[in-house]
């Protein structure tokens, strides 16, 4: 009897523990949020975040030009889907802002990591005005500085220079505030280094 009770003990926590597992898991699909167009533009936050783990491998193509006379892209259709993402990654970040589950800034930060990850050059010139937009929070802020100094590219310098004074005016005479602050002017500076700030 102490033998069946202890099977019966066993096979319900067994039960238990694979049913709160999958409830857990990442789902595979996702609705769409009413009046969003991009495909990272998803109701389950988990979705959105794992679609952008999957495109750690992401490339975008050399910029082409069409010469004259000649109709249609340059672009052949996995190309024209490589740019499309990088699109896609542009409209979500706006689209996810303010998401009323609370996931806004999360999502957010995984984008602009990504786009410095994968050394995405389309997004350089929409990172920067995200940089330049007093509306942003400043840890967002930081994300993109470390993003841009991954990409490289000289268009952000302006942009880095600019945010880098706007951090140096700005730092709190509070020591444990102004340790922080201190961290994210040696990311920018570090940032300008990479672009050629320096």
């Amino acid at each position: 009897m102490k033998r069946i009770c202890l099977l019966l003990a066993a096979v319900t926590l067994m039960f238990i523990s694979s049913a709160f597992s999958r409830s857990r898991s990442t789902p595979l699909t996702s609705e769409k949020m009413e009046g969003r167009t991009s495909r990272f533009s998803l109701k389950d936050p988990r979705v959105i975040i794992y679609q952008l783990g999957e495109l750690k491998n992401h490339r975008e193509p050399e910029e082409k030009t069409q010469p004259k006379g000649v109709a249609g892209s340059p672009y052949s259709k996995e190309e024209q889907d490589a740019l499309d993402i990088t699109d896609d990654l542009k409209k979500s970040y706006d689209e996810n802002k303010a998401r009323p589950d609370g996931y806004g800034m999360e999502i957010q930060r995984e984008i602009v990591g990504l786009m410095g990850k994968v050394k995405s050059k389309r997004s350089v010139i929409f990172l920067c005005a995200k940089l330049d937009d007093s509306s942003e929070i400043l840890e967002t802020k930081i994300k993109i500085v470390e993003a841009l100094g991954e990409i490289g590219d000289k268009k952000a310098k302006d942009s880095l220079t600019k945010f880098l004074a706007y951090l140096n005016a700005n730092k709190p005479s509070d020591p444990m505030a102004g340790f922080s602050w201190g961290q994210w002017i040696l990311k920018t500076e570090e940032a300008l280094a990479k672009v050629g700030g320096n």
